[in-house]
């Protein structure tokens, strides 16, 4: 194994109704000298996967990290998982309605995936905390 290394931005290109798209996805510990930014992604879950999106399950990007494995490069995200609180669309907001998902301890469910399955960024989220 190799080294790993940290990124606190992924970009992502796209072709869109419009043309090609490009979005920066950020996991940073300070946002231009604010907060941390940590933005929400679509990922794409293989058919069997029961989600509220159509098989995307929301996740919030915490870091994103590259290694080397064997004589590949890897490059990854760990991610925080959201629930969908119902299978349909919020009346009000027209929105699907998600909360932060934890295992039966309550410790927060938090996984590493390969940044291929990152569909798209969430460009708006109503979180119920």
């Amino acid at each position: 194994m190799g080294r790993l290394l940290t990124f606190s931005s992924a970009a992502a290109s796209f072709y869109a109704p419009r043309g090609m798209r490009r979005e920066h996805i950020r996991a940073t510990t300070s946002w231009q000298g604010g907060p941390a930014r940590n933005d929400c992604v679509f990922i794409s879950m293989n058919d069997e996967v029961s989600c509220g999106l159509d098989g995307l399950a929301v996740a919030k990007v915490l870091c994103f990290f590259s290694l080397k494995y064997q004589t590949k490069y890897l490059q990854c995200a760990v991610v925080y998982w959201f629930s969908y609180i119902t299978d349909s669309r919020d009346p009000d907001t027209g929105m699907y309605i998600v909360a932060p998902s934890t295992n039966d301890n309550g410790v927060p469910d938090v996984s590493i995936i390969h940044i291929d399955c990152i569909f798209h960024a969430v460009s708006r989220t109503k979180h119920v905390w």
